[in-house]
């Protein structure tokens, strides 16, 4: 371990030279190519400036895990930066506090949506989702999670879309489990109250008002299982009204 405090250290060397040093009150000078030189047994790294190239930078054996170049650009070489994935087994905490946690992210890029009671995918104006048009009106559609690591707290978000005439009928959201569930989020819309809407998605001769609308709903929530339900209040067949999910993304924490 290095610690730096506020009694400042000074010595000069060119590259190459090894250096002992105590203390004195200025400050820590290297001339040439110069950098600090870490051994340990057979291996070595540079910390330091190297060449006009590689201004300042990490230097292991002719190898540049990390430098920054002349336009202070900087560069990871490292493997485990570019192409490994960052995985924390558990929760991840910072300054005491825990962090959310993406449990689950589905952006429905499939031909069918795995786990879900009506798979059905659909696209419409470039948005991939869950039901949309011709597909989701009365009902609803679900899907249950299991395993889920100890948590408290469960964050969900997601984009609802009205597609076509809505007339006051209501979209909503049901969190729990198999045994209970509670309406967490709902919406009602009518088409009627939106000023000159435009067509986006479904009928060419209806427009949408309220095509995508935002969701994110936190509730306190620790089973290890999670059943997510999405369904309306709509009675008429899927071709006059219709809704979708997109960008499903679950989160827990605690």
């Amino acid at each position: 371990m290095i610690i730096f405090s506020s009694l400042f250290l000074i010595f000069q060397a060119t590259a190459e030279d090894t250096v002992s040093f105590l203390s004195t009150s200025s400050e820590l000078t290297l001339e040439g190519h110069a950098g600090l030189k870490l051994m340990n047994g057979d291996g070595n790294c540079y910390i330091g400036v190297f060449n006009s190239s590689y201004p300042f930078g990490i230097n292991c054996r002719d190898y540049y895990p990390l430098y920054i170049d002349d336009s202070r650009r900087v560069h990871f070489g490292a493997d485990v930066l570019t192409e490994a994935d960052l995985k924390f087994s558990q929760k991840l905490v910072l300054s005491n506090y825990d962090q959310w946690g993406l449990y689950h992210y589905d952006t429905f890029e499939g031909v069918e949506a795995d786990g879900w009671s009506n798979k059905t995918i659909t696209e419409c104006s470039g948005i991939r989702m869950l039901g949309g048009y011709c597909q989701y009106s009365a009902g609803t559609t679900w899907k249950e999670f299991t395993g889920i690591r100890e948590h408290s707290l469960i964050r969900l978000r997601a984009t609802w879309h009205f597609i076509d005439e809505w007339k006051g009928e209501t979209g909503y959201i049901e969190i729990g489990t198999t045994s209970e569930t509670s309406v967490v989020w709902s919406l009602t819309y009518d088409v009627a109250y939106s000023k000159n809407p435009i067509d986006i998605c479904g009928d060419s001769t209806t427009g949408e008002g309220k095509f995508a609308v935002p969701i994110d709903i936190l509730i306190p929530h620790d089973s290890s299982e999670l059943l997510v339900i999405f369904g309306s209040t709509l009675e008429e067949q899927p071709c006059d009204k219709s809704w979708g999910i997109s960008g499903l993304e679950i989160y827990i924490r605690g």
